[in-house]
Formats: C-alpha cells, sequence, structure tokens
C-alpha cells in the first residue's frame, strides 16, 4: 500500500471534519512520499488559507505527525472552493490542478440529518455531482472515493442494507431539476411527499448520491465507502480524540455534562459505532483497493 501512495498528488474535500481531519493526519504521518495533498476549504471570516492552515494544524491530532513529518507543510496545498457552487467556485488554476490529481476523496457533506432537503440537495447532491463532472476531465485519476453512510438507504421499511447500489426513487437528474424549478419554501411543502418513508433528508440525499457517483464506474474508477457511526480514536494518534459533537458523541457529551440528565436506550439496539482513526485506516485502504491491486 506504501508504493501505491508514493508519489500520489490527493485532493479531499471536508478535510476540515472530523474524519477529514483524522484522514489528512494519517496520510501525512504514514505515507510521507505522497507527492501533494490538496485540501478543499470554504473562506472561514476574515482568515486566509495561509491563517486558516496555521490554526488547522495547531489541533493536537496532528502533534504525532508533525514530530515524524516536520515538513509536511510542503506537502499540503489548499485550495479555496465551495461544494455549493457551480464548478465549486474555482479558479481556473485550481480547476486545472484538480483536473491531473491521482486520487479524489469526497468527503464534505452535510451531516445535520434536520436539513430541510432543498439543504441537503445544495450541499451533498449538487457538490458531488459538479466534483465529478470537473474529474471526467482528469486522464491520470486512479480512484474517485465517495464517503457515504452505512444508513444509505435506511428507510423506515427497510430492515438490512445490502453492499450494493440502490434505485433511488427520484433520479439525482431529477432531484436537481427541482431543485432548480422550485423555490426553497416550494420544495419544503413537498418534502415529505418525495422522502416518502425515508427518515431524513441526510440519508435520502446518500442513496442519490451513492447512484449518481455509480453512473461514472464507466468512465472512472469509482469508490464508495460507507461508515457507520463515527466515534472518538481507538488508540491513532491517541486514544479518545474527538472533534464532532453531532451523533452518538453529542449524546454521550450533553450527558457526561449533565446537560441532559438522562434519554432512553434501547439495549437490543446496534449502534453500528466505530472509531474514527479506524475509520481514516479502512477508507485510505478501500482506496487502495479500487486500483492498488493493479500497481497503478
Amino acid at each position: 500500500m506504501e508504493e501505491f501512495y508514493r508519489n500520489k498528488t490527493i485532493f479531499v474535500t471536508g478535510s476540515t471534519g472530523f474524519l477529514g481531519s483524522m484522514l489528512v493526519e494519517k496520510l501525512l504521518r504514514s505515507f510521507p512520499d505522497i507527492s501533494k495533498l490538496y485540501m478543499l476549504a470554504r473562506m472561514k471570516g476574515t482568515m486566509n488559507l495561509i491563517e486558516r492552515s496555521e490554526e488547522y494544524f495547531k489541533d493536537p491530532v496532528f502533534e504525532r505527525m508533525i514530530a515524524l513529518n516536520p515538513n509536511y507543510y510542503e506537502k499540503v496545498s489548499w485550495i479555496e472552493g465551495d461544494l455549493t457552487m457551480p464548478r465549486l467556485n474555482l479558479s481556473e488554476d485550481d480547476m486545472a490542478i484538480i483536473k491531473t490529481v491521482d486520487i479524489v476523496i469526497h468527503l464534505g457533506a452535510s451531516i445535520k440529518m434536520k436539513n430541510p432537503l432543498h439543504e441537503m440537495i445544495k450541499n451533498n447532491l449538487f457538490g458531488t455531482a459538479e466534483l465529478l463532472k470537473i474529474c471526467l476531465d482528469n486522464k491520470n485519476i486512479k480512484c474517485f472515493m465517495y464517503v457515504s453512510s452505512a444508513y444509505s438507504y435506511a428507510r423506515k421499511s427497510c430492515s438490512r442494507i445490502e453492499e450494493k447500489i440502490y434505485e433511488p426513487i427520484l433520479k439525482p437528474e431529477t432531484l436537481l431539476d427541482i431543485s432548480n424549478a422550485l423555490t426553497n419554501g416550494e420544495l419544503d411543502e413537498i418534502e415529505n411527499v418525495l422522502m416518502q418513508d425515508w427518515p431524513n433528508s441526510y440519508t435520502f440525499i446518500k442513496t442519490a448520491a451513492e447512484y449518481h457517483c455509480d453512473t461514472f464506474k464507466d468512465q472512472m474508477s469509482i469508490g464508495i465507502f460507507r461508515p457507520g457511526t463515527i466515534t472518538s480514536s481507538y488508540s491513532e494518534p491517541y486514544p479518545v480524540w474527538v472533534k464532532s459533537k453531532a451523533g452518538i458523541l453529542g449524546a454521550i457529551i450533553l450527558t457526561v455534562t449533565k446537560v441532559l440528565p438522562s434519554y432512553y436506550v434501547d439495549k437490543k439496539a446496534m449502534s453500528h459505532a466505530v472509531p474514527v482513526d479506524m475509520t481514516a485506516n479502512a477508507l485510505i485502504a478501500s482506496t487502495y483497493d479500487i486500483k492498488g491491486h493493479q500497481n497503478l
């Protein structure tokens, strides 16, 4: 696997998130011979990308990596963009970069399950579609890895999610057309009709995004990675590192801080929780598995 990642250029979206930060740490620590790691980031207040990079790498999660790879910054390059904008709001120079990278790992997404459908279409489907279009012009790409969810087909009427691509009730192109044709308010009014028995807009759009990625499988090497509920680190770079307050982590934080004195727990329910470091390891291995065994 080390040979596969040597001298490769990698483009990562969602690198500032919980799993994204762990992925960046692992790549820079375990594969110091990668050629370049490009990371997409939106503007954050008045901070420029240099200032944001300095703030980002101050996180304790990177201390071990920096000690082992003190010249890591030579490998890192930030790209300013926005997954909710056409062509990701990229400059021509940055567009040209993405069209030459070896590996794309698309993590960027909104994980707020209570978001209305119009926001999920814009944040999680539109950006994926735009990035795929850009990558179509990349003749060098070894793998486009889309990070989805173990709950991508978590319909109320579904008791088991298999490792296959499910056909959504509305094709991705139809959802994008509806989003463009209707106002946010109009789309909110028909949200429940469109989603049928999906419990939230997050899983509903994950199904559509997976299906959309799969339609490109004859044009580039596509991988779809479905992590479960991501929790604090097990051992790397040290135990119990956490950056997120979403999902089960949020419930634990609320309980131990006594903000929420108690909540109901179904002892028979499966949490499908996995530590963030193990998730990052599996993501890296899965990306390798798409093309690495072919020695490309």
